[in-house]
């Protein structure tokens, strides 16, 4: 086989190797981020509003989150307001030996 080939091949196979560990970590991480992000909106007191003026609790706001790239997390929550809302999103980098935030955002939809 040619010394070109064999490259080819050992790049391919670490890149492989280096995706499924992204993945495998970002996996491990997801509910200590889903943990982490309550945590967050019970400190600040988020709730929201129903059409019917009735207030929803922080208990009762769902927090979800996603892989989004190897490594990458994404946890985000929606909060009603009446007609209207806000989507709070962030984005954590999960390595092996821990994770941190990277970025978070909120929107609020007119």
């Amino acid at each position: 086989m040619a010394s070109g080939k064999k490259a080819t091949i050992a790049f391919g196979v670490v890149g492989l190797a280096l995706l499924a560990a992204g993945l495998v970590s970002a996996s491990a991480y997801q509910s200590s981020i889903e943990h982490e992000l309550r945590q967050e909106i019970v400190a600040e007191r988020v709730s929201g509003r129903d059409l019917d003026g009735k207030i929803i609790p922080t208990a009762q706001i769902e927090i979800t989150s996603r892989i989004k790239w190897p490594f990458v997390v994404e946890a985000s929550y929606f909060v009603p307001i009446d007609l209207h809302g806000r989507h709070h999103q962030a984005l954590y980098l999960a390595l092996p030996w821990g994770y941190r935030r990277l970025s978070s955002k909120d929107f609020l939809p007119v």
